[in-house]
């Protein structure tokens, strides 16, 4: 077959592992691109700057985009809770007339 791929979805512990490994990889790679911006201007060109600038932004915001998925599979059941729990009240406060 053409164009087919298997698909796989991982199990939480897996995907939470791999999660974990995209972190530490983007932590890395903010660290690197620190040591380069603090390297100063007059040690980089320009336009070399503002590419290391614009990569830095962009890893910084892959960086909290991960935080908050591991936060969030972390303490799902907080959430499911809250959730839960505001529900409850709401239709607590319809059923009072």
């Amino acid at each position: 077959m053409k164009g087919y791929s298997r698909r796989y979805s991982p199990s939480a512990t897996e995907y939470r592992t791999d999660l974990k490994e995209k972190f530490a990889i983007s932590e890395s790679r903010i660290r690197i691109y620190r040591e380069k911006l603090m390297m100063g201007i007059s040690a980089l060109k320009p336009a070399e700057y503002d590419r290391l600038l614009d990569e830095y932004r962009a890893e910084l915001i892959r960086h909290d985009r991960l935080e908050r998925e591991n936060m969030a599979l972390e303490h799902k059941r907080y959430l499911d809770k809250d959730l839960r729990r505001l529900r409850n009240q709401e239709n607590r406060e319809r059923i009072n007339y």
